[in-house]
């Protein structure tokens, strides 16, 4: 398993400065501190998600909306509204969950978005979010990007799947654990790998990326 950063190679014995874009070998903080640099901002998430605190449906609705980008505003607050804060209270208060916990947790807030007709069969992605705002420490973010960056850093992953999107909550369970262990290993704040992640798996299905294919 290797974590890379871009690395200019300059051609020194030139006098013009021509340089070619490669991949290094880089450390897991290393990997972090480059890649989160090119994230997206979260100071929406950071005012909403009340670290060993409690959160309230507005705080849901703010983190849900900035989960979605602003193409799904209107559904991403009915999936919000749909579970009630309690839900995610209550699970703020106990130890960190186990996959047998998270598990029954996905599963009591798919209930809640189904009495709402929200819940897909498919849709694996919203419903661990909300999952993450009930345990954000140790319920890493999901989504198409990380899960290809996860894949192409773990080297199970091909360029021509790139483009799928995971589907199943045991997948999910997966990243998970390879997540906590990283962060725990490496002292890593859980957000700022999300950030590195999500960055790098944008990075691979771009046309920049494709130069690495």
């Amino acid at each position: 398993m290797e974590f890379f950063r871009p690395a200019y190679r300059w051609d020194t014995g030139a006098v013009e400065n021509f340089a070619r874009l490669s991949f290094a070998a880089a450390s897991v903080p290393e990997f972090v501190g480059f890649w989160r640099s090119y994230a997206p901002g979260d100071e929406v998430y950071v005012a909403n998600i009340h670290y060993g605190s409690t959160v309230k449906t507005d705080n849901v609705v703010a983190l849900m909306q900035w989960k979605a980008g602003s193409r799904f505003q209107a559904r991403a607050e009915e999936f919000a509204r749909a579970v009630p804060a309690s839900v995610f209270n209550d699970a703020r208060l106990r130890p960190p969950f186990s996959d047998d916990d998270l598990r029954n947790l996905y599963d009591v807030i798919r209930q809640h978005l189904r009495r709402k007709s929200l819940a897909t069969a498919n849709g694996v992605i919203w419903p661990v979010f909300l999952c993450h705002v009930a345990q954000p420490r140790t319920t890493p973010i999901y989504d198409v990007n990380v899960w290809r960056a996860w894949g192409h850093i773990a080297g199970w992953i091909k360029p021509e799947y790139y483009r799928l999107i995971p589907r199943t909550f045991s997948t999910y369970l997966e990243y998970r654990d390879w997540v906590n262990g990283l962060t725990s290993t490496y002292g890593i704040e859980p957000m700022h790998l999300d950030q590195a992640l999500l960055a790098y798996g944008r990075f691979l299905a771009s046309d920049w990326g494709a130069l690495f294919r």
